[in-house]
């Protein structure tokens, strides 16, 4: 059956098969780390996954696509910046040189991922924005009823409060009144610095993106504005305040690690070094071809399926269902080969497996960190190497319910694993061509945006204070 596992996966991304994200429980601590280290070495990459090798003080890098000189050289800078601070997390009589190596290390890592970072503020949904604007032209009687459901939760933000609670409502001792006239305040300097930020992208500067990814922070970090937005511009809202704070967040929760558990993740950190794994890109020819999956599929589902979807598809053929929804793969169909690679989670895993790496304390948990969630494909193909191996890589139990089509497997991997995708992937065909059949009128579009992620939550485990002052009154 696997001999035709490509021609399924091709036949998923055509079909637009997406499902939904399945995000990750009970992260641990050391999971957050490698991720938000992840997502600052990643750049406008695709994907970017790490893994730490403790003993010999490696950072091992695997990425979807071959690095650049631009890429090496900010790995060398950034790293060896890592180890200066490290070190200097160890002196408590150095604070001001520690702030200065910090503000190097935000700025290396700004510039770097500057075009990711801006691509997440102009967005691909516009009416964010536009009611963002409008709320910040609320008069105090609309604005009372959010004033109201604060002040009725104080226990709340008293007993766990969020970073900005944290530091306006309860240090500073803000009225709620007060504090939700700072936030507004907030959100319009934040309009106004994302606006500046997008018309100088060409010429943005640290202090741009620094001003504005801080600001969202603030906002990001504030229960009573999440409430806002569920009220009215919804979860999209939230997700893009937590896009654009990530790298933010990222950078802050590694200084925070380093300095605050510098005895075990300083001591790494020190003398850390990097090595990069090399992307694997091939080649595979098409035993089966996309077409030839299609219509075993499509008369195996006419044959066996309920009377009710029986009926529908009879009324339509597999050259008719074929040319209205898979017309993009005639070239596929007509060449025979298909250009594959590894994902840079699975080049990972691949690597330690090769070389029989494991966790230093025998640990059958091997703790990578990734800049996204894995796609479904990744998310099926780990579980199933788990099960394989006795181990448990992390990431696998989230996913961003995406399948691309140049998705490709280990070298001589066990047939089985790759049986349990195959079926995995008939299920999802079958599906679509019933839902595609039922709602003839349903273009079923793909989903827009990208699953980049950073394991923190708004409940301050990037807790900056520092950052709040230089930002804010």
């Amino acid at each position: 059956m696997s001999d035709s596992i490509f021609s399924h996966i091709i036949l998923c991304e055509c079909l637009s098969f997406t499902q939904s994200k399945t995000r990750p429980t009970n992260v641990k601590e050391k999971s957050k780390f490698l991720s938000s280290l992840a997502l600052v070495l990643n750049g406008n990459a695709t994907c970017t996954a790490v893994y730490v090798h403790q003993v010999h003080k490696i950072v091992f890098i695997a990425r979807n696509e071959q690095i650049k000189e631009t890429d090496q050289r900010y790995f060398d800078q950034f790293f060896r910046q890592i180890r200066i601070y490290a070190n200097l997390c160890f002196d408590n009589g150095k604070e001001a040189v520690t702030l200065e190596a910090k503000d190097q290390l935000k700025s290396l890592m700004f510039g770097y991922n500057s075009k990711k970072i801006i691509n997440r503020f102009v967005g691909r949904n516009v009416m964010i924005i536009d009611e963002l604007r409008k709320m910040v032209q609320w008069n105090t009687n609309e604005k009372l009823r959010f004033i109201e459901e604060l002040r009725s939760n104080q226990r709340s933000y008293r007993d766990r409060p969020l970073p900005t609670e944290k530091i306006y409502l309860i240090k500073k001792n803000y009225t709620e009144e007060d504090y939700v006239e700072f936030l507004f305040e907030t959100l319009d300097k934040f309009l106004v610095a994302r606006d500046q930020l997008i018309d100088n992208q060409m010429i943005s500067t640290d202090h741009h993106l620094t001003l504005a990814t801080g600001l969202a922070l603030i906002l990001y970090q504030s229960r009573l504005f999440q409430y806002i937005l569920d009220n009215s511009v919804g979860d999209i809202g939230i997700y893009y305040f937590e896009k654009i704070s990530a790298h933010i967040r990222s950078i802050n929760l590694l200084l925070k690690c380093l300095l605050y558990r510098k005895d075990h993740v300083g001591e790494i950190y020190k003398n850390i070094s990097w090595k990069l794994i090399p992307s694997i890109e091939e080649i595979r020819s098409l035993a089966v071809t996309p077409k030839q999956a299609f219509e075993k599929i499509f008369t195996n589902l006419c044959n066996s399926s309920a009377e009710n979807i029986s009926n529908v598809l009879g009324n339509i053929t597999s050259d008719i269902f074929y040319n209205q929804h898979l017309e993009r793969m005639k070239k596929l169909d007509n060449g025979h080969i298909h250009v594959v690679h590894l994902h840079a989670e699975i080049l990972l895993i691949d690597y330690l497996l090769t070389n029989n790496i494991n966790e230093t304390n025998n640990s059958k948990e091997v703790e990578i960190g990734m800049s996204t969630m894995p796609c479904l494909l990744c998310f099926y193909y780990i579980n199933a190497l788990n099960k394989k191996y006795d181990r448990c890589f992390c990431q696998s139990d989230s996913t961003n319910g995406k399948i691309y089509s140049k998705w490709s497997y280990r070298h001589n991997e066990d047939p089985s694993i790759l049986n349990v995708i195959n079926e995995k992937l008939i299920d999802k065909i079958q599906h679509s061509i019933q839902k595609l059949c039922l709602e003839s009128d349903r273009t079923c579009p793909k989903k827009s945006g990208d699953s980049d992620i950073m394991f923190t939550s708004i409940e301050g485990d990037e807790f900056d204070e520092e950052q709040y002052r230089r930002i804010s009154p």
